[in-house]
């Protein structure tokens, strides 16, 4: 635990120093609340980490941390960069007033400390011990049915959407913000996703794995590298499979033989993928490998070493401007953008008026008035932006306490039953991994995020109530 403090610590002197490099927009008075009310949320994030409500969980797959991780990269560090570097110029972008700066921060600290207080009460404990174990039993078929259909549900899916695009080349030609996915190839994208954990769980599981389980393995996590690194071109699955399959590691075989310094390479170079992508993602890959001319397509002129810091500023941004615009010049929404999750199926050629995500309404006060919400990029409004647009003060507290028990309850679970802190049961290491590879959604907001928990979540419980993933071999 003390190395974990030391660790905690040494980021809020990293924060610490961000803020001291930005003391000339410091001095403005037009900041100051904001960097106040970002210092008490940092503060009570700081406290909160050194003293976590579930302590046997292991630190790096705990839903809680992460969850204060990911939020911290854009409420706390995205105040910073804006302060130092300004808002990304986009086209008819009018960036914030300091007053929409500073109800966001007030926003976000009102969030964080409803979050904590879901975590602390014994709610989710008791949801937890509610929730079925799906103990071995001898009616349930074998699992590799189960994988294998998954695994199929993947591969095809994604090879159907290559051919959707008009085949390999023409993918490779299309800029990012040119491809269109219609919402049923997303079935196909998490069903990748899953089929990676489940033959992750059968090869961390085994004190020694067949050979070709792993060679599976590495196969699989080799095509979803370049499947979703390059041609989907959806970073954020790539942080899903990261913190999916670390969170599996350490509650199986824990953090004592995790290969620290392999996953702290990989991690970092998934962030370096991160920064280069973010910066010229918006230009087609032939034109990269100069087999084709293409004009540039980044939209932040900042070069390739800004991407990340882009990545990170961008969702912080879009709920500032959220902020800003309801309830003064739209009005909440009654809950209408987080239908997105379940009407989003439906084909738009079916539902012509089909309602759209609040990423996409936002965009047009990026993109001015010619923008289609039909197709191409979409802003990050982050959850925080998404609750407040449909239910103002009562839905920053409510996402906050919702996502808050949340974590609880997954942690718990995870826990519940553990053997020498370690735990042996599928269920009670693919549904927690399940949930903290959904939390990366935190940036995007909360209809992807539910959908997401969804798609993972639903077919995994019924593999589990049918299958038998406990069986040795």
């Amino acid at each position: 635990m003390r190395r974990w403090s030391r660790l905690v610590l040494f980021a809020g002197v990293g924060v610490v120093c961000g803020l001291l490099l930005g003391l000339d927009q410091l001095a403005d008075a037009k900041f100051v609340h904001s960097v106040a009310l970002m210092g008490l949320a940092a503060t009570a994030m700081f406290v909160v980490l050194l003293y976590r409500p579930e302590r046997r969980i292991p630190f790096l797959c705990d839903p809680f941390v992460l969850t204060n991780v990911f939020l911290a990269q854009f409420f706390i560090l995205g105040p910073i960069v804006v302060m130092i570097w300004g808002f990304t110029p986009t086209l008819f972008f009018t960036p914030p007033q300091p007053e929409a700066i500073a109800a966001t921060m007030l926003a976000f600290l009102v969030m964080i400390l409803a979050f904590i207080l879901g975590s602390y009460v014994r709610l989710g404990v008791l949801l937890a011990e509610l929730l079925p174990g799906f103990e071995p039993a001898r009616r349930r078929l074998p699992a590799w049915w189960f994988e294998t259909t998954v695994l199929m549900t993947g591969v095809v899916g994604s090879i159907a959407w290559v051919q959707h695009q008009g085949g390999l080349l023409a993918t490779l030609r299309t800029p990012y913000g040119a491809r269109k996915t219609p919402p049923l190839f997303a079935l196909c994208m998490v069903a990748l996703l899953l089929a990676t954990f489940l033959l992750a769980w059968r090869v961390i599981r085994a004190p020694r794995p067949r050979k070709r389980e792993f060679v599976s393995l590495s196969a699989l996590l080799l095509f979803d590298a370049v499947f979703y690194g390059v041609l989907f071109g959806v970073r954020k699955y790539l942080l899903f499979l990261f913190f999916g399959i670390t969170t599996m590691w350490l509650l199986r075989r824990g953090a004592r033989t995790l290969p620290k310094v392999r996953a702290a390479v990989l991690l970092a170079g998934i962030l370096v993928f991160f920064s280069v992508w973010g910066a010229v993602r918006h230009k087609p890959v032939t034109a990269m490998l100069g087999l084709t001319e293409g004009i540039r397509y980044s939209q932040t002129g900042r070069g390739l070493h800004m991407g990340y810091v882009t990545a990170i500023e961008g969702p912080f941004s879009g709920a500032c401007k959220v902020m800003e615009v309801f309830p003064a010049y739209e009005p909440f929404r009654r809950g209408r953008t987080l239908a997105i999750a379940l009407l989003g199926f439906i084909p738009r050629a079916v539902w012509p008026d089909k309602p759209i995500g609040i990423g996409k309404e936002v965009t047009r006060y990026y993109e001015g008035p010619f923008y289609d919400p039909r197709g191409g990029l979409s802003v990050a409004p982050t959850v925080l932006g998404e609750f407040w647009v449909n239910f103002g003060w009562l839905g920053v507290i409510g996402s906050g306490f919702l996502l808050g028990l949340v974590c609880r309850t997954a942690s718990a679970y995870a826990v519940s039953g553990m053997r020498g802190g370690l735990q042996t049961r599928a269920a009670r290491v693919l549904i927690p991994a399940a949930v903290v590879a959904g939390l990366g959604e935190v940036r995007a907001d909360a209809a992807a995020l539910i959908l997401t928990w969804g798609l993972l979540l639903v077919p995994l419980v019924v593999g589990l109530a049918l299958f038998d993933f406990d069986a040795e071999r």
